[in-house]
């Protein structure tokens, strides 16, 4: 005759239980830390494309009227914060005024505000230093060359650190305006003119869109007809 046993199993008791309920997140934290890469994945994540301040600086002995417009107009295409026309303490008064005078009126051909050009003087290192102008631009860069393992010993068959940092370092290189980056452009105004136009013409009860073109059937060509 068979027996049929059965185990009799005891309820844990409420401490013991609450016990092994705080150990399980722990043992699952400390095996996704085993199983996590040492290193971020994405490419945007290793190597981020930082925006950050550049000055250029333009040296005036005198002369070199097409170079000082070339500057005063990159200065309106990718400068941020003032142009400064800075004249060397000690030196010639009359041709940093100069400099200033030609500096403005780049500026005001440019359509670019006399306001943003400012006048000030530096203590030179040398005598006979010449007249200085600066601004600041901002330029993408992001940082490449680091190998901080062996790529030849990677086992996770994952892409080693420095994969994909020519990819950022172009693509910041192409950038028209890195402040691109940080946040979208102001919209330029409206044309108020047209606008004007195209409300008179909804108050006549006018067509506001273009007219279409006459005889345009949409044919290319008359071969074979």
């Amino acid at each position: 005759m068979m027996r049929t046993s059965h185990l009799s199993l005891r309820r844990p008791a409420p401490k013991v239980l609450a016990a092994l309920l705080a150990i399980l997140p722990v043992a699952a934290c400390q095996n996704g830390q085993m199983t996590t890469a040492s290193m971020p994945i994405a490419v945007e994540d290793r190597h981020p494309i930082g925006v950050v301040p550049e000055r250029v600086v333009l040296d005036v002995n005198g002369g070199g009227a097409a170079e000082l417009q070339s500057f005063v107009l990159a200065y309106g295409q990718e400068g941020h914060g003032p142009l400064y026309v800075l004249a060397p303490n000690g030196g010639d008064r009359r041709m940093s005024e100069a400099v200033y005078a030609d500096a403005r009126r780049a500026a005001n051909a440019a359509g670019i505000p006399v306001a943003s050009i400012s006048y000030a003087g530096y203590e030179p290192v040398t005598r006979g230093a010449p007249v200085k102008l600066v601004y600041e631009r901002m330029v993408a860069a992001t940082t490449c060359g680091q190998w901080p393992d062996n790529a030849a010993q990677g086992a996770r068959n994952e892409p080693y650190y420095n994969f994909g940092c020519a990819t950022q370092k172009n693509f910041a290189a192409m950038l028209e305006d890195p402040r691109d980056l940080e946040g979208p452009r102001y919209q330029t105004p409206r044309d108020a003119t047209r606008r004007d136009v195209v409300f008179d013409k909804y108050r006549q009860g006018e067509r506001t869109g273009a007219e279409a073109e006459t005889g345009g059937d949409g044919r290319a060509s008359e071969v074979g007809e």
